[in-house]
């Protein structure tokens, strides 16, 4: 969970107030570490930003990334319509 952790708290600082007009915000959808997280950590992408051109983006670089697509619906009626989910399963061995 050490990992989880660290990218959660590393991910808050590009989260912005949902009424702000900036177009490169991330919402964090996530619970904060303690009892009810797990090793996986969502954030909603900015608004101009699909989970497909972000998984392709990362692959380039090197990182696997599977595009959650668009969940509306899936997660409520709040939840960003493209989402990126990072999982650290394999690497939970604590």
């Amino acid at each position: 969970m050490r990992l989880r952790n660290a990218a959660f708290t590393r991910l808050l600082p590009f989260e912005l107030d949902a009424t702000a007009p900036c177009k490169r915000s991330i919402r964090v959808v996530s619970p904060e570490p303690g009892d009810l997280a797990s090793p996986l950590v969502t954030f909603g992408l900015p608004h101009n930003v699909t989970s497909p051109w972000f998984a392709q983006q990362m692959l380039q670089r090197g990182f696997v990334v599977k595009a959650s697509g668009n969940m509306t619906g899936d997660g409520g009626p709040n939840f960003p319509p493209h989402a990126i989910r990072l999982s650290f399963h394999l690497f939970n061995d604590e």
